[in-house]
Order: structure tokens, then C-alpha cells, then sequence
């Protein structure tokens, strides 16, 4: 028992288990938070493509019951999202005709 006590060898190596434990953590860290990151970009990205598809909805309705026809309805895009609407390459002219022509812009990151 005597020698035990006198053996310092894993005192020793506690600072570097320390330290690689904190740096693991930091890893896991910083993954959690990258993945929160794009789990909230996908859900903007989902409610963008919800409320434009209304926006489809109710278009297609207004054509199809003529002019003068008035329908109300409230869009709510995120913050952080723009979509742009009639704007695709070589297609800008076929935005009253195809209502599928938009893309959706989160940050740099484009989808069509």
C-alpha cells in the first residue's frame, strides 16, 4: 500500500487527459452546433417553399375564375430568406405562365 502512494506515474499524465478530454469536447461542440445550424436553414427553407406554394395555390384559383377576382391571404417568409420570384436564367418572360419559376436564397446558399 506504502508503494502505491509513492507512485506518481498517472498524476502525471492527468493534465493531458484533461486536455483531450476539453478537446473533444469542443469538437462535439462545435459539431452540435453546425448541425443546429442547418437544421434551422431547412425548416426556413421548408416554410419558404409551404408559403410559396399558397401563393401558387391561390394564383391558380384567381386564374381560373377570371379577372377581378380578389382573394386575401397572408404570407409569412422568415426573416432571413428572400425569395425571388420570375427570375430564373433564360425564363424571366414565363413567370405568369409557369409559377414554378422562383428560387430561394438562405444566406449563400441558393435552391431552385
Amino acid at each position: 500500500m506504502h508503494l502505491l502512494l509513492k507512485d506518481e506515474r498517472a498524476a502525471d499524465s492527468l493534465p493531458l487527459r484533461f486536455t483531450i478530454a476539453s478537446l473533444l469536447i469542443l469538437l462535439i461542440m462545435a459539431l452540435f452546433f453546425t448541425a443546429i445550424s442547418d437544421l434551422k436553414e431547412s425548416t426556413d427553407e421548408n416554410i419558404a417553399i409551404m408559403e410559396i406554394d399558397k401563393l401558387v395555390s391561390n394564383s391558380e384559383q384567381i386564374s381560373v375564375r377570371g379577372e377581378g377576382s380578389i382573394i386575401y391571404m397572408e404570407i409569412d417568409i422568415p426573416e432571413n430568406v428572400e425569395v425571388h420570384m420570375g427570375e430564373l436564367l433564360n425564363e424571366e418572360k414565363l413567370w405568369p405562365l409557369n409559377p414554378r419559376n422562383y428560387y430561394i436564397r438562405i444566406d449563400e446558399r441558393h435552391t431552385i
